[in-house]
């Protein structure tokens, strides 16, 4: 019987708008290890500590989530929990 990959996962919000311009926009307040990177550089980040990016949310209603958001996985370790 094989083992399910059991992932962990991270979500980066943005706190701008015009986030796919490389060099603009920080990341928010919300992520402590990440805030005030800009977006290009906290992608960089995580990458080098295996997160992949697998999703993305666009503007929702102006007012509940005026900016995007980003979901980042990697395969859950031990030493992660």
């Amino acid at each position: 019987m094989s083992s399910m990959t059991k992932w962990e996962y991270r979500i980066v919000r943005t706190k701008r708008e015009n986030v796919m311009s490389i060099g603009q926009l920080a990341v928010d307040k919300t992520d402590e290890e990440l805030k005030g990177h800009t977006l290009d550089s906290a992608f960089s980040i995580l990458g080098e500590q295996g997160w992949e990016l697998c999703g993305s949310t666009g503007p929702i209603i102006r007012m509940l989530q005026p900016y995007p958001w980003f979901v980042f996985k990697r395969p859950k370790l031990e030493s992660h929990n």
